[in-house]
């Protein structure tokens, strides 16, 4: 992203390509929950406690969880909610792996580079948490989303395989969902990569 497109992206808005309605991205609000669970849920997507993921102050109290909706003319048409992936082990993941639990476009806009925004958008935000990678787990039969995570140059596993993590303890397999795929986005590279 240049100079301009950052600067339109920290301000909210984000200018405007061929096909694409302009677009703001901001926090979540809970005005948003009932427009951007509905979204969700059309893109085979069910996140639970959607309070969690309101606004962009992600903390480890709050799991490092918050959410992002993308507004077209006033109206909730996009969302994406993510948080820091929590072992239910002893295990330090230090620096952290960020999940994207749910991203997902209205029908009607899906296909002119809005979920492109809000994922490109929350990997910098993992990354400016100093997150070391994120994970997210694609629906189950939605081939589109091979194809959408891999032109972001995320590497998507076959259905059942999950993604293993490199922990001080040894590696750890998260998310062996049988029919589910999980896509991975190193953040760092060499050692300090959170896969294995």
């Amino acid at each position: 992203m240049g100079k301009a497109s950052r600067r339109r992206a920290e301000r909210g808005t984000v200018g405007r390509r061929p096909g694409r309605p302009d677009v703001t991205l901001r926090p979540l609000t809970s005005d948003d929950i009932t427009v951007a669970s509905e979204i969700l849920r059309a893109g085979d997507v069910l996140p639970k406690d959607m309070p969690r993921y309101l606004g962009h102050s992600p903390t480890t109290e709050n799991g490092f969880a918050f959410g992002t909706a993308a507004v077209v003319e006033g109206a909730l048409i996009g969302v994406v909610v993510a948080q820091g992936v929590r072992l239910d082990l002893a295990i330090d993941l230090s620096g952290g792996v960020g999940l994207v639990d749910g991203l997902a476009v209205d029908q009607a806009f899906r296909g002119v580079g809005i979920g492109s925004l809000l994922l490109e958008d929350t990997v910098q935000r993992f990354q400016s948490l100093g997150h070391r990678g994120v994970i997210a787990q694609l629906a189950a039969g939605r081939s589109e989303l091979v194809t959408f995570y891999t032109r972001h140059g995320w590497s998507v596993g076959l259905p059942g395989q999950g993604a293993v993590l490199a922990t001080d303890e040894g590696p750890v397999a998260v998310m062996e969902n049988a029919a589910a795929r999980v896509a991975r986005l190193a953040l760092v590279y060499g050692s300090r990569s959170p896969f294995v």
